[in-house]
């Protein structure tokens, strides 16, 4: 939606500048339109997450930690920048606190911690990777040879 309507920057303008048609009261300032293009951009994380995730056997539990790994990074980017607007800033530390609350709930869930040591291409490499803590990586094995 916010491709269509910075696709249709110029006659959005047109039409709203026109004070005869009642429209003027909603015509928007550069600032609000920079503030739709820095939307569009860091939104496209989770475009990019919903069109994976809605094709067929790809919405797995070993998908759904890279791809949180994958938001978090990209929202970490995003508010370490200057470029952005503050209610982008704003937003994207919302987001990451909401992601982190679910985040948070794939470690009380035993099915997130062995489909992942499970799995062919992770194993427990992908915790190592990304610096999980030791514990963590101790307590999902024991946890997976309780299950196994």
């Amino acid at each position: 939606m916010l491709a269509s309507i910075l696709e249709y920057h110029a006659v959005v303008e047109a039409m709203t500048q026109n004070c005869q048609k009642g429209l003027h009261d909603f015509e928007l300032l550069d600032e609000d339109w920079d503030i739709i293009t820095q939307l569009k951009e860091v939104l496209e994380v989770f475009k990019q997450a919903t069109l994976l995730f809605s094709v067929k056997d790809t919405a797995n539990l070993v998908n759904v930690i890279p791809m949180m790994d994958s938001i978090d990074s990209v929202l970490e980017v995003g508010m370490g920048t200057k470029k952005y607007h503050n209610s982008i800033h704003l937003g994207l530390a919302l987001a990451q606190w909401t992601l982190n609350c679910y985040y948070s709930k794939t470690d009380a869930s035993d099915a997130y911690r062995v489909a992942m040591l499970l799995h062919l291409r992770y194993k427990s490499t992908y915790s190592k990777d990304h610096d999980w803590e030791p514990e963590w990586i101790t307590a999902s094995v024991n946890i997976m040879h309780g299950i196994y």
